[in-house]
């Protein structure tokens, strides 16, 4: 409390009045009341002098001047982004609601009317500082926070395949690509790819319980598992296995989990076996090159992972063909919030969702960014729908 009242005590406060005897009453009123730094000037040319060499905490601005008046002074002060928040008291005569009016128009924080009761001066001086002061500092630690989400996301994002990662898995048979974006500053969704050994490629899809920061946290401490990959990575009941164990160690009494994916492309055999811990149904889109697309369901259903830490569990195996891609999603694409009267809804389910990348892909879709150019579609028709981390992951067999 006392290093709030000094701060308020020596903070500079600038007086703009054209008439001498108003500056030195001001002045003379304002330290009697404690505030020790008082600076006036006579005139609006040289309010924005002072500016450029100082930045004052608050300023009482006199409207009727020679020259530049107190309106313009104000106007030009808030177009500074030094001064957006600034306190500006403008004093004046004038006391029709339209003048008012023009003086809040202009940026003042506040109006007085002359002839002012010094206490209420002082009072509305007092008032005014305290909440700058008290806003500056939310501000500040609001900058500081944003600056750290900000660094927090460029770490979560760096855990995810790097490029030249996936041209390498390309290289191996495997062409994958994804698209990501988190609801709110951090998230929660992860994959990540690797060798496995000759012939085998490795994905993982999870969607980290929970939301924000401590889903993005959860899903730093789920990495942890799969890197470096373990050396029974080709084993998919080992690592369902090695997950369900630590997971539960981790989160048991919080319930931390992930509801995920876990498998292996044989290139050699062209399928890919998969273990399913809890992810919505995903696709194999059909004729991506060849004709309209046509999508077929394939079941990803399971206990999540860490939910207990012992479970059973049923590896499964599908066959891809030259011209298929499989494709992973998170939920957030199947539980937007519902449209308004009048609006498309969005997917509420994989039927529907299915429908729409139908309709949405063009007959002959050739890319390598499938999953980007889905998700960026996806994002682009019902962004402001969506209250969950949006991931989709899309792989197709080359050669």
């Amino acid at each position: 409390m006392s290093d709030t009242l000094s701060s308020l005590a020596d903070s500079l406060i600038l007086v703009v009045d054209d008439e001498a005897v108003n500056r030195l009453v001001i002045e003379n009123l304002l330290r009697q009341g404690g505030f020790s730094s008082v600076v006036s000037v006579d005139s609006g040319e040289a309010a924005l002098d002072f500016i450029t060499r100082a930045q004052p905490a608050c300023i009482l601005l006199d409207v009727v001047m020679a020259g530049i008046d107190g309106l313009e002074v104000c106007r030009r002060l808030r177009t500074d982004p030094r001064f957006a928040y600034t306190p500006i008291i403008i004093q004046t005569v004038m006391s029709k609601p339209e003048d008012r009016r023009a003086a809040f128009a202009a940026g003042a924080s506040d109006v007085v009317a002359k002839p002012y009761d010094p206490a209420e001066l002082e009072a509305r001086v007092r008032v005014h500082l305290s909440n700058a002061l008290s806003s500056g500092g939310l501000m500040a630690y609001r900058a500081h926070m944003e600056a750290e989400l900000a660094e927090a996301r460029l770490l979560s994002e760096a855990v995810l395949p790097h490029p030249t990662t996936l041209e390498r898995m390309a290289e191996r048979g495997v062409r994958l690509d994804a698209y990501y974006h988190p609801c709110s500053a951090i998230g929660g969704d992860y994959w990540n790819c690797w060798t496995a050994g000759p012939d085998q490629i490795a994905l993982m899809v999870g969607d980290v319980s929970g939301h924000g920061v401590s889903a993005a946290l959860r899903m730093f401490a789920f990495h942890t598992l799969l890197t470096p990959p373990p050396p029974f990575s080709a084993d998919l009941d080992a690592t369902a296995a090695h997950l369900d164990r630590r997971l539960y160690a981790f989160g048991r009494e919080k319930g931390q989990y992930v509801a995920g994916v876990y498998g292996l492309f044989d290139t050699a055999r062209r399928v890919f076996r998969f273990i399913g811990g809890g992810l919505r149904h995903g696709f194999i889109l059909h004729g991506q090159r060849s004709g309209p697309p046509r999508l077929d369901s394939v079941s990803l259903s399971g206990v999540p992972f860490g939910m207990t830490p012992h479970m059973p569990r049923d590896t499964r195996e599908i066959v891809l063909g030259t011209d298929d891609t499989l494709i992973v999603y998170s939920d957030a694409l199947v539980e937007c919030d519902p449209g308004g009267p009048g609006d498309v809804s969005a997917p509420r389910d994989e039927e529907e969702l299915a429908a729409w990348i139908e309709t949405a892909l063009p007959a002959g879709f050739v890319g390598e960014s499938l999953a980007g150019w889905l998700g960026q579609r996806f994002f682009d028709r019902f962004g402001p729908r969506i209250n969950d981390d949006m991931l989709i992951v899309t792989a197709s067999l080359t050669g």
